[in-house]
């Protein structure tokens, strides 16, 4: 179907969706060591029936069964090499059923591995994969391309860009699944997700799998009231429990009916069911909507920005917002060497700095000669990125260097800049909505740099009509009128401050400066920069590019929001004023002072994932005279501590707490050195534990995650991998004799699992505690199975497994001292 037409579909009636394809195959018989795109092929009357049962229901939209069905997935089959295979085997069947009565959505799922900088897998090599699954799905027939179910932002881009450079003509529904906190596992919430997916070439956003229709609710809540997309939403049939053996999703037929009233009637467009849901829930949800019309929302478009876990809005009257210029080589020689050398550390400073002195964005100039420009852009794109969360501007001229930063960036970025020259636009505008990134657009042209406000505003006005011709909403562009040196040209600062007054005046784009321009050749820059800034911003600046570290910019900066009526009561202005009181704090000894001084130098190296610098540190602490043991467990252990408390509070999230585990472990591999050299006693372990994701299921990034957190904090981790046959389990635990043993799963079809390695040690009357975790599982399945332990993340891991540990040596203790 063609998207236009698609669109206008929904401004008619509500899709209903089918539900689960996965339950349905469970009740068949799915075997749990089979990878169930292949039933395409070996059973494909069980796909048949599934979608047969849903087609008489009534539903509009059936979805194949293809979820997993790329290489990087089917290989752990061994099936990657029937890709095309068995995704067009899976269009044909779903279109030979649905004939005219329903429309064919090809189901895209993730491919279970994170993209850089977090993973190791590079953009470009997981669109590929995207595209060669996708384009055996619409070679076949797929009438819509359904991607859902995601977690990394980065990776959901790389697949809708997929399906992009292969037709521009199907339409695309993209759905993320979310946590309790409303936050997929990587951090993104509901505004950073609209906002980057907005600016990408899909037709709705919404969010399937992972909650019920309670949390679903919540999660819409949120993106209704920032989404210029329409909306689609497939809520879990709630979250699973055991019941009588077997696993069962709680949330009746009448509660996903009402949820999906409330949906549609605030505004969801496309509505379904997801894990849990059978053919009852769906058919509730059909009856319930069948008769509701399309709710036209109504959002106020505005200029968003966003990283992978925080959002900003420009304009509308809204705080204006501090983009940090100092990464750029330009008379700053010791960056430059840094740069040749391929070394970041000037970069990570300066980042950080920034970002603590109040940038919003960071602008990336790598402009140096005798570099590989776009190899640099590339990697410190995503240096940057490990370490801060806010988005980045790429900064250059050269479309190579500019693409290069944009597949690395992980949210929405800016491009730093386009201009009115038509070859200009015709080189930059593609790239921006390839990307789905938003533009700063300079007012100049062939001509060069105009002389007066209307020939900005001209300018300004030739870039918004060519956007549009690529379809990039006004929103989406930031104009900058053009600071220029009051050192050469006098009048033309009063000339820039009339542009922005007339840009804001006359169209719907947010404004943007280059601050220090305006003082170049001239002494004491930042007091000319300052008093500009000031009047910029009274003059209508939404964004400006400035050095954040400057206190009198600093000083200009929070005081004109408040004195324009854009810090609302005056907010930004208080937290920058207040002072940091000591007066409470007790006096400290000379030695407690050095340690503290150590903690804190070694805490900042450990977020900063600099691990040479807290290797220094532990040498100095080495020389003077504290001993590794000490390092490890009254100054690495309470520095996760810290961390692990900052991840709990949602004030850090999965990729910076991955950064720091992987920093302090690289300590503690160096202090284990120390010792073997220095013949010291051998630093402890806690005690050794076995993780596994159990038998039928492939997923292992989360045990891997979990695997991670302990070892830093001091177990000794024995991983046996993923899809592990009980027996296999149970010959490890007799092996190695572990203090606990660790089982994942992601699939419903798996849990189950779980409950026979429970049993296998019960049989053998086994004493070794189980933990189990993963998406699906719940404390209450764990109660049920007779885990001794559930823990819903890493860090709760590491906390639940030094209490077990200290409870066996507890009962040891006990046991030993009872006996004559």
């Amino acid at each position: 179907m063609e998207r236009h037409t698609f669109l206008e579909y929904l401004e008619s009636k509500v899709l209903v969706m089918d539900g689960a394809m996965g339950t349905m195959l469970q009740d068949k018989g799915l075997p749990a060591d089979v990878a169930p795109e292949l039933l395409n092929l070996t059973h494909p009357q069980w796909i048949r029936e599934v979608h047969q049962a849903y087609v008489a229901l009534g539903v509009d939209i059936i979805a194949t069964n293809t979820f997993g069905a790329n290489r990087i997935k089917l290989s752990h089959y061994s099936q990657d090499n029937k890709t095309e295979e068995i995704n067009a085997s899976a269009i044909a069947l779903a279109r030979e059923i649905a004939r005219d009565k329903a429309l064919v959505a090809a189901s895209i799922g993730p491919t279970g591995k994170f993209v850089e900088p977090i993973g190791e897998l590079s953009f470009d090599t997981v669109r590929e994969v995207f595209k060669e699954q996708i384009a055996a799905c619409i070679k076949a027939g797929a009438q819509l391309i359904l991607i859902e179910t995601f977690s990394d932002i980065k990776e959901v881009k790389a697949a809708i860009i997929a399906v992009r450079e292969i037709t521009e003509r199907v339409p695309i529904i993209c759905t993320l699944t979310f946590q309790d906190n409303l936050r997929t596992i990587l951090g993104t919430g509901p505004e950073e997700a609209c906002i980057i997916l907005g600016s990408l070439d899909i037709d709705l956003v919404g969010a399937n799998c992972g909650l019920g229709p309670e949390k679903i609710y919540e999660v819409f809540q949120r993106m209704k009231r920032v989404s210029q997309k329409k909306l689609a939403f497939q809520p879990n049939a709630g979250m699973p429990v055991l019941r009588d053996g077997r696993t069962y999703f709680p949330a009746s037929p009448q509660l996903m009916a009402d949820y999906a009233v409330k949906l549609v009637q605030e505004g969801t467009s496309i509505i379904g069911c997801c894990c849990g849901s059978t053919t009852a829930h769906v058919r509730a949800v059909r009856e319930a909507v069948k008769e509701l019309s399309p709710l036209r929302r109504s959002v106020i478009p505005f200029s968003g920005l966003a990283s992978r876990t925080r959002w900003i809005e420009l304009g509308r009257d809204r705080m204006p917002v501090i983009v940090g210029e100092r990464i750029n080589p330009t008379r700053k020689p010791e960056l430059a060497t840094q740069l040749k050398e391929g070394r970041w550390d000037w970069v990570k400073k300066a980042a950080q700095e920034q970002v603590k002195q109040g940038a919003e964005v960071l602008d990336i100039n790598l402009g140096l000669p005798g570099i590989d420009e776009a190899e640099l852009m590339e990697r410190v794109v995503l240096e940057v990125q490990r370490l801060v969360d806010i988005p980045v501007m790429i900064d250059s001229s050269l479309p190579e260097v500019l693409e290069r930063g944009l597949k690395s960036a992980t949210g929405k970025p800016i491009i730093n800049s386009v201009n009115a020259k038509p070859e200009s636009l015709d080189r930059i505008l593609p790239l921006a909505k390839k990307y789905g990134a938003a533009i700063i657009g300079l007012t100049l042209d062939e001509k060069g740099m105009p002389e007066t406000a209307q020939e900005r505003l001209t300018m300004a006005l030739r870039i918004l009509e060519a956007a549009q011709r690529y379809a990039i909403p006004p929103r989406d562009i930031l104009v900058d009128c053009l600071a220029l040196a009051v050192s050469a040209q006098p009048q033309q600062a009063q000339e820039t401050l009339k542009a922005l007054r007339m840009i804001k005046a006359n169209l719907p784009v947010a404004t943007i400066l280059g601050i220090s321009n305006i003082s170049f050749g001239l002494p004491n820059r930042n007091f000319l920069n300052a008093s500009f800034l000031a009047m910029a911003l009274a003059a209508g600046l939404d964004a400006a590019i400035v050095d954040p570290l400057d206190p009198l910019v600093q000083q200009a900066f929070y005081a004109a929001a408040v004195l324009t009526g854009r810090d609302m009561r005056a907010e930004k202005y208080l937290a920058y004023c207040r002072p940091i009181s000591s007066k409470d704090k007790p006096p400290e000894t000379k030695e407690v002072k050095e340690e503290n001084v150590w903690l804190k130098e070694a805490l900042l190296k450990v977020k900063e994932g600099n691990a040479d610098e807290l290797i220094t540190l532990i040498d100095q602490a080495l020389k003077d005279q504290v001993k590794p043991m000490t390092i490890i467990h009254e100054r690495l252990i309470p520095i996760l501590e810290e961390i692990g408390q900052a991840f709990n509070n949602d004030e850090i999230f999965l990729p910076q707490l991955i950064l720091a585990a992987q920093t302090v472990q690289k300590a503690f591999d160096y202090l284990k050195g120390v010792t073997r050299k220095e013949k010291e006693r051998e630093i402890e372990s806690l005690g050794k534990v076995i993780l596994a994701t159990v038998y039928g299921d492939i997923h292992d990034i989360g045990k891997n995650i979990v695997g991670l957190i302990l070892e830093t904090h001091g177990f000794e981790v024995i991983d046996l991998g993923r899809n592990i046959p009980t027996p296999e389990i149970v010959a490890a635990v007799q092996k190695y004799q572990p203090q606990i043993v660790g089982l994942s799963a992601l699939m419903t079809s798996t849990m189950q699992e779980m409950k026979r390695v429970v049993e296998a040690f019960q049989g053998l009357q086994l004493s070794i505690p189980i933990m189990v975790g993963g998406a699906v599982v719940t404390e209450d399945f764990a109660q049920a199975i007779g885990a001794q332990a559930y823990a819903k993340d890493a860090i709760e891991a590491a906390t639940k497994a030094k209490r077990l540990v200290r409870d066996q040596r507890s009962r040891i203790r006990n046991k030993r001292s009872a006996e004559p």
